[in-house]
Order: C-alpha cells, then sequence, then structure tokens
C-alpha cells in the first residue's frame, strides 16, 4: 500500500485501526464502507453497502483476523446500541417512545435480526448472550401480538399464549422489567387479573418509570389503591 498510514475511527467507541496494515486498497476501501456504514446504520443485509455485508466480504482472508476482529465487536456493539437505546427510552417512561411502540412500531421489527446477529457475532459464551437472548425473545413475543391486532382489537388466544411463552422463556435467561410488563399486559382482559397485579408490579420494582402510568390506572380499574 503507497499511502502513509492513516488511522480509522470506528463506530461510536473510538476503537482505531493503522489502514496501512491493510496492503491492498479495495480491502482499505471495504474497511472504510463498513466504518460509514455502521455510522449510518446501515448494518444487515438488506442494504447493498450494510456493515455486515462489508464484513462477511472481508471475513475469509485470514491475514486480516487482527482487523475481523475489530469490526466484529464494532458490529455487535452497534447492533446492540440500536436496541438499547430504544429500550432505554421506555425505561425513562418517555411518552412519544412508548407511543410509537405502541401504535406504530414498523421500525422496531429489525430489532430481532439486530440482537440474533451480534449473538453469532459474539458466540454462545460471550458475558452478554443471556441479556441479548432475552431481549430478542422479549421482541419476538411483542412481534407476534403487533402482528396478530389492531388497536382495540384482541388477537386469538392461540397467538396470545405463543407469545406469552416467548416472555416466560426470556425469563430464565434475565429477569427484566420490560419482560414482566408485556407478561403482565397480555393477561389483560383475562380472568387472572393477580397475574396482571403480579407482573406489573414486578416491572414496576425493576424500573419505576417503565409502567407507573398504566399499572396506575389498571388499579383504579379493579378499585385499588398503589
Amino acid at each position: 500500500m503507497n499511502n502513509p498510514s492513516v488511522f480509522e475511527t470506528i463506530g461510536s467507541k473510538g476503537n482505531k485501526i493503522d489502514l496501512s496494515v491493510l496492503e491492498d486498497t479495495a480491502i482499505s476501501k471495504i474497511f472504510k464502507e463498513f466504518n460509514e456504514a455502521i455510522l449510518e446504520k446501515h448494518f444487515l443485509d438488506g442494504d447493498s453497502l450494510s456493515a455486515n455485508t462489508c464484513y462477511k466480504r472481508l471475513q475469509k482472508i485470514d491475514s486480516l483476523n487482527p482487523v475481523l476482529k475489530i469490526m466484529k465487536r464494532s458490529l455487535a456493539a452497534a447492533l446492540q446500541d440500536e436496541v438499547q437505546q430504544f429500550l432505554n427510552k421506555l425505561l425513562q417512561d418517555d411518552p412519544y417512545e412508548i407511543n410509537k411502540w405502541r401504535y406504530s412500531s414498523v421500525k422496531y421489527q429489525n430489532y430481532v435480526d439486530y440482537l440474533e446477529r451480534s449473538m453469532e457475532l459474539l458466540g454462545r459464551h460471550h458475558s452478554m448472550y443471556n441479556s441479548l437472548m432475552a431481549k430478542k425473545l422479549f421482541f419476538e413475543s411483542y412481534n407476534l401480538s403487533h402482528y396478530s391486532t389492531s388497536l382495540y382489537t384482541y388477537y386469538p388466544d392461540s397467538i396470545r399464549k405463543l407469545s406469552r411463552m416467548k416472555l416466560y422463556e426470556a425469563l430464565q435467561y434475565k429477569d427484566d422489567a420490560m419482560i414482566n410488563y408485556l407478561l403482565g399486559n397480555s393477561y389483560q382482559y383475562s380472568l387472572f387479573e393477580d397475574s396482571v397485579r403480579h407482573y406489573y408490579l414486578k416491572a414496576m420494582n425493576l424500573a419505576p418509570g417503565v409502567v407507573t402510568t398504566l399499572f396506575r390506572a389498571f388499579m383504579v380499574l379493579f378499585g385499588s389503591n398503589v
């Protein structure tokens, strides 16, 4: 490579790599495209120049292993960050995000794919694996219920049960506020009032802001005080 040493920063984590080690302008170009895709949030293969596509194009070149390790960590972190930023807003009781999540969640259907790819990149024994699996099952459950009903319409019991099973499985990986909230929500409009109370209380104890308003409304509806 004739160009002088150039240090490229990947994503928002400050990871840097000396592009002179790539020894090939074509490879260097793919690496820069990867970085641009990360910054522009073109993560997976739906985009022609997604970060994942760039990573896979370089993955079979053994001499690039040190670079590929940084790329893998950066892609996995970017996928997780995108999901976590959304969850953080829900946990902060952000009314704008909550409203989008409940009534126009098309943007969030990709989160299962984001989490699944992040898990593939990190591997089964990574310390984040259980947390990522819990989030993945959470979104799978939510997507089932969202696609099976429209506003003010109940979805079939068979779908509700399948959605609930995914939430119970998610709790085996992590006891999380949003998982408990969705479980409580799944028992609404049923005879299991105690289950609604139980899971809403658990969610509120784990993250007080996440269901305070909804939970209080439910308790008023059933004649109880919080």
